[in-house]
This record gives structure tokens, C-alpha cells and sequence, in this order.
């Protein structure tokens, strides 16, 4: 079973949109077959901005049957680990090699490191730990630059009038996406605005 395992930075996004275009088959690649992701691994900081990305992130995927069918996922995912490193930010070397291990660590044969989220010092702390495992695909995604400003505005609308962690709880609780979009669909309609759809995804290694 292939895993996707994600850096994270506070766009929440941006690693959907990466498995957006895996489980489609559309990035990058000498050879680009859709990929099955089963099962996510978020490798986080402990920042505020980006454990609330992490539980937008986890919305994106347990709601993404309600999100427009461009940004409607291909495959279905399973389960959704979060790896948290107990550093606020990548800002000293230190904090780079913590990170660099827990990303290492949660490595497997057959994974694809999507190194998007984050400081560049994230992305290239994934790209070590990847290269010391064997058959280890590397993706990255870019956003449109045109559309950061709709994103943080959709972030930030999220972020002012809702409780994120109480509607993730709730749809945990309820093993489904379908009483909240059904008694809240503004957030559902905000929610993904957090995706674009339009997303270029590129293979980086091998």
C-alpha cells in the first residue's frame, strides 16, 4: 500500500492538492499512473497556524465528497496520521534535524514524500530522509500564484467565525461529512476554497 507522507506548513491546501493530483494520475512524470492513497502521514510542527492546518487539511479530505467535483478526491483515504515534532518552526539546525528524523522515520518502501508544506528547510529535510530509503517517489506542488490571496481569505473567514477542532470532532464522532454539511454548508463552501484545482504537481525523484 502506497502512503503519502506530507510536510506541513500553514496553507492546508496545498498537501491536498498534491493528493489531489496523485490519486488522479495529472502531475508530472515520466510516468504518471493514478496512485491509490490509502492512508496520509502529516509531519507537522507544534505551531499554532499550522495544527489548525492540519485539522482544515483533515476536513478537506473527510469532506471532500460536499467539495466541488474538481476538487473532489479519486481515492479514498483510509486513515490520517499526525506526526507532531516538538519544535514550534524549523528555525536552527536542531530543529532541522528533528524534524529531518521524524520525517525518516515514518518513511516506508513504496512512499511518495510530498515535500510542498512549510519552510524550505522542511522540504529539504524530507528530500534527505528520502533518500536514504529505497523506491521513495518525491513530489512537489505548486500552487497558482494568483490564487493566494482567495486562499488566505479563505483561511482567515474559517479561522474568525468558526471552531475548527469542535466541527472535526463532530464529524469524527459521526464517521461522516454528511450532518455538517447538511446543518452547516457555508463552512463546506468555505472550506473548499481552501483548494484550487488547479495545482501543478511535479515529481522531483526519482
Amino acid at each position: 500500500m502506497v502512503r503519502l507522507i506530507a510536510t506541513m506548513g500553514a496553507s492546508p491546501g496545498a498537501p491536498y492538492e498534491t493528493l489531489l493530483n496523485v490519486c488522479r494520475g495529472s502531475y508530472d512524470a515520466p510516468h504518471a499512473p493514478p496512485i491509490r492513497i490509502r492512508e496520509v502521514v502529516v509531519v507537522r510542527t507544534s505551531g499554532v497556524d499550522v495544527r489548525y492546518a492540519y485539522w482544515l487539511f483533515k476536513l478537506l479530505i473527510l469532506c471532500n465528497r460536499f467539495l466541488p467535483e474538481a476538487k473532489r478526491l479519486d481515492c479514498v483515504v483510509e486513515r490520517i496520521f499526525d506526526v507532531e515534532v516538538d519544535v514550534e518552526d524549523v528555525v536552527s539546525r536542531e530543529d532541522y534535524e528533528k524534524y529531518r528524523d521524524a520525517i525518516e522515520r515514518n518513511i516506508g518502501e513504496g512512499d511518495i514524500v510530498d515535500v510542498t508544506g512549510g519552510r524550505v528547510s522542511m522540504a529539504v529535510a524530507a528530500m534527505q530522509a528520502a533518500s536514504s530509503h529505497n523506491k521513495v517517489a518525491v513530489m512537489a506542488t505548486i500552487v497558482p500564484q494568483k490564487e493566494y490571496s482567495a486562499i488566505n481569505a479563505a483561511k482567515t473567514s474559517i479561522l474568525n467565525n468558526f471552531d475548527v477542532k469542535g466541527l472535526l470532532d463532530k464529524v469524527e464522532r459521526s464517521g461522516s461529512c454528511d450532518v455538517l454539511a447538511r446543518e452547516n454548508p457555508s463552512f463546506v463552501k468555505t472550506l473548499s476554497r481552501l483548494v484550487t484545482g488547479k495545482a501543478v504537481t511535479i515529481q522531483l525523484y526519482p
